[in-house]
């Protein structure tokens, strides 16, 4: 988890905030949406990666929420796990 974890942060470098929450959930902070794109494609890459070295049963899910200003970040949290 570690070595993904830190490979994500190689991913995003300056553009994110990289953490891991507990066990197997990492949560990405960006600042603006114009970065996720271009790095799509390397965290799929990533991943099969870690699948074929780490893990043969690795799976990936994501979710997004966007900040409009007033909300919390357990709200941020609860939008983007749904």
């Amino acid at each position: 988890m570690r070595a993904f974890g830190d490979a994500l942060k190689t991913i995003f470098k300056d553009h994110a905030l990289v953490s891991r929450l507990g066990g197997d959930e990492f949560v990405v902070v960006l600042e603006g949406k114009e970065v996720l794109n271009p790095c799509t494609e390397e965290i799929s890459i990533l991943l099969s990666q870690h699948r074929e070295l780490y893990i043969k049963q690795l799976s990936f899910s994501s979710g997004i929420a966007v900040r409009n200003g007033f909300e919390s970040t357990e709200q941020l949290y609860q939008q983007a796990d749904q």
